[in-house]
């Protein structure tokens, strides 16, 4: 009785630990596959930065481009303005005046927008000092 008490228990424990490895096995293989999930979802989100990095590169490349090759023909533009006015001062009538002030103004708006693409493109690259805010009323 004794030996089959023995056998029985070693039986038992046989089964435990064959069991448990099993277990194991089963957890080891989870883990493998999230891993694997975890590594992929990594590899994807770098990717997603790198993408975005080269799109505001790309950004920053053609607002600089575009400010560069508008505001030459801009200030061109208003200096022809100023010298036609200047010319011809004698002869211009009220009309003509104010259809040259408008030019001038739709020029000045527009290097203000430039200015401001410019601007807009440096945002990123721009130092922030962080400051504190009282939120209190």
């Amino acid at each position: 009785m004794k030996e089959f008490l023995l056998a029985s228990s070693l039986s038992d424990a046989l089964n435990i630990v064959i069991n448990s490895a099993i277990v194991l096995s089963y957890f080891i293989i989870a883990i493998a596959i999230l891993n694997d999930d975890l590594e992929a979802r990594v590899q994807r989100r770098t990717q997603d930065l790198e993408a975005a990095n080269r799109q505001k590169d790309e950004l920053n490349r053609f607002a600089y481009i575009v400010s560069h090759d508008l505001k030459a023909p801009l200030r061109e533009i208003s200096n022809l303005s100023q010298w036609l006015e200047e010319d011809l001062e004698e002869v211009l009538t009220e009309d003509t005046r104010h259809q040259i002030e408008l030019m001038r103004s739709r020029v000045s708006r527009m290097e203000g927008l430039i200015n401001g693409l410019l601007e807009y493109s440096r945002a990123g690259r721009a130092a922030v000092d962080p400051e504190e805010v009282v939120l209190g009323w």
